[in-house]
């Protein structure tokens, strides 16, 4: 979204400081997705298509200098047919290595990526992963998740996605295959940059299926991607376990400290004043 005009204060005393920025005349994506579910329509794969090259465009312009860190469908605005993104309160500098604890604070828990949960360093990959989850709604009209007692965090850390083709049996596999990588737990195996899902984008065919072959190699990729998603949900189940573990053993560390330690330590003290 652009800015039209700033002004200070300095030249229209009476006004004040203000900023005059771009109309967005039809409204944010999150009302369009409440529209679409209303409605129980699907968008095509050559309307995601058009979408997912919009947004992935804008990323690319936006990560070149920051880091957003609150993508959400309330943040992204049509003006006209466009999609623009909007809402840079708590953006950083792409260069910028500070830890997010140290952050003014964070996106949406709905879209906030694990990396963001284990407060570790935000990179463009974090915003790789919140548009994935916008990504995964334009694709099904769902959440990727299935949330109990709003702990966000432990679907981010711990579960797998829900199946896309779930709630759109006829999503293309290739969107299947870019989404299921943008919401990869871990940042190393997301994509790189925004080139790539560009790149990736623009390779999937949105043409009528018209030969054998390619819904035999569709399948075959089907496959591989339920074969991926069991393999990922062992591996988060070890990652769990060994938190769990990690946790456990910090508690009984601090109940030893506390407990014992410290009482040491204060009948030390005790006694060295009394032999004084």
């Amino acid at each position: 979204i652009k800015y039209e005009y700033t002004h200070t204060g300095e030249i229209f005393k009476e006004l004040g400081p203000y900023i005059i920025m771009e109309y967005a005349d039809n409204g944010s994506l999150e009302e369009t997705l409440v529209r679409q579910k209303k409605i129980e329509r699907q968008f095509s794969n050559e309307e995601l298509k058009n979408i997912f090259l919009n947004l992935a465009k804008g990323m690319k312009d936006i990560n070149s200098k920051l880091i957003h860190r609150d993508i959400k469908p309330e943040n992204i605005l049509w003006v006209g047919e466009i999609l623009k993104i909007s809402d840079f309160g708590i953006s950083k500098v792409s260069s910028d290595i500070t830890r997010t604890k140290t952050f003014k604070g964070y996106g949406s828990k709905k879209y906030s990526a694990p990396e963001v949960w284990q407060m570790d360093r935000t990179t463009i990959k974090t915003d790789i992963y919140s548009m994935g989850i916008v990504f995964y709604e334009l694709a099904t009209l769902n959440y990727p998740y299935e949330v109990k007692n709003s702990k966000y965090n432990e679907v981010h850390l711990y579960k797998n996605i829900l199946p896309l083709q779930q709630f759109n049996e006829n999503l293309s596999v290739e969107f299947i295959v870019l989404i299921n990588k943008m919401l990869k737990k871990k940042a190393n195996e997301r994509f790189e940059n925004w080139d790539e899902i560009i790149d990736f984008i623009n390779t999937v065919s949105i043409s009528e299926k018209i030969i054998e072959l390619e819904d035999i190699v569709n399948e075959a990729v089907s496959k591989q991607i339920l074969c991926d998603i069991e393999k990922e949900k062992e591996s988060l189940k070890i990652e769990r376990r060994n938190q769990e573990k990690t946790d456990f053993y910090s508690m009984v560390y601090y109940q030893y400290k506390t407990d014992i330690l410290e009482k040491i330590s204060e009948f030390g003290e005790k006694n060295t004043i009394v032999m004084r």
